[in-house]
């Protein structure tokens, strides 16, 4: 199981994402019991062209059931309310992604901004620390830091009870090194998602996902076990990395310059429709470029791949700039 688990992860990084799932489906016949196993399929079915969404949900649901059985009853007393004797909201996020991880540059201003109304802490399931999480550390008090990192679902609920938190807001969904099995316990009456995984945890313990009118608009057919909590503006802020170089003037005002468009992102995320829509694009604007970085173009063969995908509509390579990721 582990060895096509591994297989899978690779396929889906250079964008074979029917053949990953085709693998990951058979690690959940193999250990059906693994929740790393099945939350991987689960993230994949974001990425499978036409999957209806229906059929994501149907998957998430009964994952959330199954999950939740796991785990026994829920939490459903909590003196926190009562107890609450400075007036003060405590507020928790737990996140196994407090590093250099794109959730920070989006969690940074979202702790910087809560008033003296909030109290705030900060569950930290991070496997390897950073400078980005000795600067998140410093946003809070050191008794409002947890490491929650080796501790079982039970111990990390007990601790967010003790904390007496009114609202726990999970920060990374389905993705690696989660916490869904403290969500799923529900130790704080109120318990959101948000940020790390735009799409159901499909756990009936998280009472709201938090998102927009853009990425969830109103009447939306897709389905959430979530109540979705529409920001009015946009459910995220970008906070940029310390140390950035200024921007430079823009090339393509320069004599002889072009458009280059660019996105650094997963291969896999390199639909027909995307690559399709891309290229029109290009063939729109005259003279312009696209650059993708992207860590599987590290490897020649999948340079060679997308680049035959785009020249399937009439772009040739010289339009394209394919490149890895930056260290």
């Amino acid at each position: 199981a582990e060895t096509c688990n591994n297989l899978a992860q690779l396929l889906w990084e250079i964008g074979d994402v029917k053949e990953a799932l085709r693998l990951f489906d058979r690690c959940c016949e193999l250990v059906p019991d693994s929740s790393r196993f099945s939350q991987n399929r689960l993230m994949l079915l974001n990425y499978v062209p036409d999957m209806a969404s229906q059929v994501i949900f149907d998957a998430h649901r009964a994952w959330g059931e199954q999950f939740c059985h796991k785990f026994g009853m829920p939490w459903t007393d909590w003196q926190s309310l009562e107890d609450n004797v400075n007036g003060k909201l405590r507020v928790g996020y737990i996140s196994p992604d407090f590093f250099k991880h794109s959730t920070c540059y989006f969690a940074r201003c979202l702790v910087d901004h809560h008033s003296d109304l909030f109290e705030v802490f900060l569950y930290s399931n991070t496997l390897c620390e950073d400078e980005v999480t000795s600067m998140l550390k410093n946003t809070v008090s050191e008794s409002r830091w947890r490491s929650v990192v080796g501790m079982s679902a039970q111990e990390v609920g007990e601790a967010i009870r003790s904390d007496k938190i009114q609202i726990l807001v999970d920060l990374a969904g389905h993705t690696a090194n989660n916490r869904l099995d403290v969500m799923a316990l529900k130790p704080s009456p109120v318990q959101f998602t948000w940020c790390g995984y735009q799409n159901t945890t499909g756990l009936k313990a998280i009472d709201y996902l938090i998102t927009d009118e853009v990425v969830d608009p109103d009447g939306t057919e897709q389905s959430f076990t979530e109540e979705l909590a529409r920001l009015p503006h946009c459910l995220a802020c970008y906070t940029p990395p310390e140390g950035i170089p200024e921007v430079a003037p823009l090339p393509a005002l320069s004599s002889g310059g072009s458009v280059t468009f660019g996105s650094f992102n997963q291969v896999a995320k390199l639909s027909p429709l995307c690559i399709a829509s891309w290229a029109q694009i290009l063939r729109d604007v005259n003279g312009s470029r696209l650059l993708i970085k992207a860590k599987a173009l590290a490897a020649y063969d999948t340079r060679c791949d997308v680049a035959a995908r785009f020249e399937e509509h009439g772009i040739s390579s010289d339009q394209l700039v394919l490149r890895p990721t930056s260290r």
